[in-house]
């Protein structure tokens, strides 16, 4: 969405750094979590009911094509989503994670505690639940 308006040449960061590309989305580098650290997250995630999202260093994966702001997230992103009911086949290519609900406190208890459970793992920060490396 940045690419060509802005005329970018230099390699970028996305996915809160998860992953390094250049300007034509050639993958230079990504940083996945850890397996168990993402599975993990993604459990405590279903436990305060927020809809989890996956990205790898090329897709993006939701459960419910319908969800809670995957329409607002396409639009932001310039690409969809695939919609995929059971991450575990991706946890060893998972660069960012994100738990997203309009239950602001499930989202809040949610961060407390992937932050909890995950310290010196990851980063869990609010804005929707985002882990990443």
């Amino acid at each position: 969405m940045l690419i060509e308006p802005l005329e970018l040449k230099t390699p970028i960061a996305g996915f809160n750094g998860g992953v390094f590309t250049q300007p034509d989305l050639t993958v230079i580098s990504s940083l996945p979590l850890a397996r168990a650290a993402a599975a993990q997250a993604l459990d405590l995630m279903r436990e305060h009911r927020l809809a989890a999202w996956l990205y790898t260093a090329n897709d993006w994966f939701v459960p419910d094509p319908k969800g809670a702001h995957v329409d607002r997230e396409t639009w932001t992103v310039k690409f969809p989503s695939k919609i995929l009911a059971d991450f575990s086949g991706h946890l060893d290519q998972a660069v960012k994670i994100v738990g997203v609900s309009d239950d602001h406190e499930a989202i809040s208890t949610g961060e407390k505690a992937c932050q909890k459970a995950l310290k010196g793992q990851v980063s869990a920060q609010l804005s929707r639940l985002i882990i990443s490396t």
